[in-house]
């Protein structure tokens, strides 16, 4: 079912931010820093061969493929748009960013002012949401929505025991400005669109909230325990059908339908990330007991592999703490630690 292909770079010291093209097997990998103190970007295809090397002059927290593909766009001090060929396109000031996925805009969020800034690179315009300084966990707390409509932040006003949401039109227009006071009040971790764009799931320390396009509340439910302590890559996620979130709880991923019927997944090892394959059929979960394993939608077990796939002196540094399918669904990226990105090829 799912086979060893092939290892991506040399060795490192620490998880590197991933991401894979949205129309073929191209892969970027940030490196983090290394002993060379190197902050290289690295475009592979599907059999682990170097196709571009890009050098940033910081740190690489974050990579997306944006405008289609055309572009590849690099978190480090700044926001840096790339071609494929390695040539810097654009830099836009912040040290965070959330890209339309439909439009040619970008929100940054520029630290020393504390504000987030809407850029159109089309109309080469700038507009400033909101008047104020920010809060400080709203900078991590920016989403769009998957057709690119709408723009929504969450944040906790702990004075009142409320989260504050904002929902913004592209334009910039604030639509929506409301309070949300959930059952149990705890930390805004994380906001994911349902693929229609028609609501959105806000995860909590301890809580859930579905949340539809106008802010109105339609759900909530408990946590068993809280995750933030072990989680490295995504550890929350809608199927790509939309009928399923997964929330991955420690030792537990929870797979829960909009009817609220849920099921759970009993892992013997702290799940570090998973990925839903693009057909939806069956997820993969990375472990910290270096294993990836395959689960259907269903909560039924498929396969597992073992990641210990070089030799090395403790099995401890390859343990997967991000994964990531290409659009395909034919190879899975994982960025284990302390030895970049390895390669599994899927075979139904």
């Amino acid at each position: 079912m799912i086979t060893y292909h092939v290892q991506c770079g040399k060795w490192g010291y620490t998880p590197n931010p991933i991401a894979w093209h949205p129309q073929q097997a191209l892969l970027a990998s940030g490196s983090t820093l290394d002993y060379k103190k190197r902050h290289d970007v690295t475009i592979w295809n599907a059999d682990g061969q170097l196709q571009t090397k890009l050098t940033c002059q910081s740190y690489v927290e974050e990579l997306q493929w944006v405008l289609n593909g055309t572009m590849l766009a690099v978190r480090a001090n700044t926001i840096q748009l790339w071609n494929h060929h390695g040539r810097l396109i654009h830099q836009i000031p912040g040290s965070r960013m959330a890209w339309n996925p439909v439009y040619p805009q970008v929100v940054s969020y520029i630290a020393k002012q504390n504000f987030w800034q809407l850029w159109d690179l089309a109309r080469a315009t700038i507009h400033r949401l909101g008047e104020n300084p920010v809060p400080e966990s709203f900078k991590d707390n920016l989403v769009w929505s998957v057709d690119g409509e709408c723009l929504v932040a969450a944040w906790n006003q702990p004075t009142l025991n409320t989260i504050e949401l904002r929902i913004w039109q592209r334009n910039g227009q604030l639509v929506t400005q409301t309070s949300i006071k959930p059952r149990q009040i705890s930390q805004v971790l994380e906001i994911i669109w349902h693929p229609s764009s028609r609501m959105f799931a806000i995860r909590m320390q301890f809580t859930v909230l579905l949340i539809d396009r106008a802010g109105h509340m339609l759900d909530q439910w408990e946590l068993d325990s809280d995750q933030r302590e072990w989680e490295h890559g995504r550890c929350f996620g809608w199927s790509p059908d939309g009928a399923l979130l997964a929330q991955a709880n420690q030792t537990k991923l929870q797979i829960r339908n909009l009817n609220g019927q849920s099921i759970s997944i009993e892992l013997e090892t702290t799940v570090m990330a998973f990925a839903w394959h693009p057909t939806g059929d069956f997820l993969t979960i990375a472990g910290w007991n270096n294993q990836i394993q395959c689960w259907d939608r269903h909560g039924k077990h498929l396969a597992t592999v073992i990641t210990d796939v070089a030799e090395v002196g403790a099995r401890m540094i390859m343990i997967p703490f991000i994964l990531e399918w290409d659009v395909s669904g034919s190879y899975l990226a994982a960025s284990l630690r302390g030895c970049t990105i390895h390669l599994w090829r899927y075979d139904p």
